[in-house]
């Protein structure tokens, strides 16, 4: 419980020591780091749709190849790791390490569905600050949407919202 409580704890400290900076940035240049938001922003789409380009253009064995090359470069990146005197170590570790269980999430939903996680994170946070900084960016978000949804410029499809996703 205790191991738990301080990570939490420094991850509480990380994130007000990251507000802090982000402050200090827009108070030392604030058009500067507003285009900054709205780069990274862009940029973060950009990324997201070009994998989701890239997920529909592979089809059928070109996806297996695909798992299976992405299979092979974590194994060889494992294998690369750095040893103690350039020995293997004696005892087996593999698991202690979270980087370990990759290969069993390569080319799975799993870490597919980690990816889209962690760039609707990214989006949330720099929209939310782009929201807080920018008023320009503020009042056409929400006299467009009309709502709390900012992750597309797009119109929302709404028949998505009735869609239930299983896992598999």
């Amino acid at each position: 419980r205790l191991a738990a409580k301080r990570k939490k704890d420094l991850q509480t400290q990380q994130q007000d020591k990251e507000k802090q900076q982000e402050e200090e940035k827009y108070r030392q240049n604030p058009v500067h780091f507003v285009a900054d938001l709205h780069a990274r922003r862009r940029l973060i789409i950009e990324k997201r749709e070009q994998r989701i380009k890239q997920k529909s253009q592979v089809t059928g064995s070109g996806r297996r190849q695909a798992a299976a090359q992405q299979k092979l470069k974590i194994l060889t990146q494992l294998e690369n790791e750095p040893t103690t005197r350039g020995k293997r170590k004696a005892d087996d570790t593999f698991g202690e390490n979270d980087k370990d269980w990759d290969i069993y999430l390569a080319g799975g939903e799993q870490q597919e569905q980690q990816i889209e996680e962690e760039e609707a994170k990214q989006i949330a946070h720099v929209e939310s600050l782009l929201m807080k900084y920018d008023s320009a960016y503020a009042a056409a978000h929400v006299s467009t949407n009309g709502s709390d949804s900012m992750l597309n410029d797009e119109p929302v499809d709404e028949s998505t919202y009735h869609q239930i996703y299983l896992r598999g």
